[in-house]
């Protein structure tokens, strides 16, 4: 299955791969859970919509085939991203990455164009933390802080950056 998205504002990509993919969602408050349709495979995604600027994605799945998806992102994002299973293919800018299972990744891409494909009859199982670079300098009044901040925006803008999965941050994400 093959998808393509435009992405204008980091909260546009569960409702569009909802509607894409033409599942079933409940809709709480905070949260949505979209059911994968039978024919594509089993599993949910589940979006916790913190605050304007901020989301939590949850994906358990199994694919009945590879899943393409071709995105523009014409918003500035920072995710953090941990893979506890599945396999994953990026590329954007030129650059190509490769995600496996207990990966953790550094994500800051703006006005980008990205290829993601994620492997079928095998699960795939993420957690990604999604803000606004306003949001994330949200954190801080100090002006040192901020420098920090916008450093760290700086040294990951346009890239996918690996770290890695702790013992404690395997605990948190779990």
């Amino acid at each position: 299955m093959e998808l393509h998205m435009q992405i204008s504002d980091i909260h546009d990509y569960f409702p569009f791969f909802l509607e894409s993919m033409q599942g079933t969602m409940q809709d709480r408050t905070w949260e949505q859970q979209a059911q994968i349709p039978p024919h594509m495979g089993t599993g949910a995604i589940t979006r916790l919509r913190i605050r304007p600027g901020m989301e939590i994605v949850i994906t358990d799945m199994q694919l009945e085939e590879d899943l393409k998806l071709n995105i523009t992102e014409n918003c500035r994002l920072l995710e953090l991203n941990y893979s506890l299973h599945g396999d994953t293919y990026c590329a954007w800018n030129g650059r190509e990455r490769h995600i496996s299972s207990q990966e953790g990744n550094v994500i800051f891409l703006e006005d980008s164009q990205i290829y993601v494909e994620r492997k079928a009859h095998i699960r795939n199982q993420f957690l990604e933390i999604r803000m606004s670079p306003e949001h994330f300098f949200g954190y801080t009044d100090n002006l040192d802080d901020r420098a920090i901040f916008e450093g760290f925006l700086k040294r990951h803008t346009g890239s996918i950056d690996a770290y890695e999965v702790t013992p404690a941050i395997q605990k948190c994400v779990q």
